[in-house]
């Protein structure tokens, strides 16, 4: 048997999968473990519900029920192999959602860039990681670097909207302030655009 590709195996109920030597879903119940972890998940508004390699998609769709409407799921893979897995998977109704998006990356800008492209900027107070299953073991580090990135970045983008809140009504007051004195002050030396 060749575990260098994913396989969907029979479980008591539901199926698990096997790859690169390792079983990444319960082989009893997979369904009923994923539905437990979603049920602990805390639920904030506007938080992004980051699935590290969501494999079957068991869970996903009451994840994204219980969430608030101003938040949403992003399920994150970065093995091609075991994207194609979820692609085929992941039922088509979930997959079309508007609050719900899987994405494969290894690159945390593109990570940010997609968040930002699908959801808007600022759309997003804080990340919440859901993991239901074990596929993330292979890539740990990475997985732990595009969360990471992914925090920092809301983090940056909400930072430069406060800064922008406290300190743009300063900016608007000095500027009526000051342009009076703009009618006193020299010309400045624009150079000319003839040469």
């Amino acid at each position: 048997m060749n575990d260098e590709t994913p396989r969907r195996l029979q479980a008591r109920r539901g199926f698990f999968v096997r790859y690169k030597g390792k079983t990444l879903l319960s082989t009893i119940d997979p369904i009923d473990q994923a539905q437990r972890i979603v049920q602990t998940a805390r639920i904030f508004n506007r938080t992004l519900y980051v699935c590290p390699s969501p494999l079957l998609g068991y869970g996903l769709s009451s994840l994204v029920e219980r969430s608030t409407e101003d938040s949403a799921v992003l399920g994150l893979e970065t093995d091609p192999l075991l994207m194609a897995l979820s692609e085929g998977e992941i039922d088509g109704e979930l997959r079309n959602h508007p609050k719900f998006r899987l994405f494969c990356t290894r690159s945390p800008a593109e990570l940010c860039s997609f968040v930002r492209k699908t959801w808007g900027p600022r759309r997003f107070r804080r990340v919440e990681l859901v993991q239901s299953g074990a596929g993330a073991q292979f890539d740990r580090g990475l997985y732990e670097n595009l969360i990471e990135a992914l925090e920092r970045d809301l983090a940056i983008d909400w930072g430069n909207a406060m800064t922008l809140t406290k300190l743009g009504r300063r900016y608007s007051r000095n500027m009526v302030y000051n342009l009076p004195l703009l009618l006193e002050s020299p010309p400045s030396a624009v150079p000319d655009a003839q040469g």
